[in-house]
């Protein structure tokens, strides 16, 4: 890595952006390489999808404020049955 792009900041978009095209880059390869099935991905992205929804809600009626809260509650390992 270069010196003088150790500390460049990065904005929220860019962040997104990024770690929307490395989600798809590696379903498409799980895909394309039968690892799993298109519906196999797009069922379990539900299922997390909803069970963060139901997390961050949860975190917010428990007056919780902060990601690293969001975080620690919302990870797979503290999950509670949604």
């Amino acid at each position: 890595m270069v010196e003088s792009e150790k500390h460049v900041p990065v904005t929220i978009q860019e962040l997104l952006v990024s770690s929307l095209a490395q989600t798809d880059a590696l379903a498409k390869l799980l895909i394309e390489k039968g690892i799993i099935t298109k519906d196999e991905f797009m069922t379990k992205l539900s299922e997390e999808r909803r069970r963060i929804i139901n997390c961050l809600a949860r975190r917010n009626a428990d007056g919780l404020n902060g990601h690293a809260a969001a975080m620690a509650i919302c990870s797979p390992s503290n999950a509670r049955s949604s």
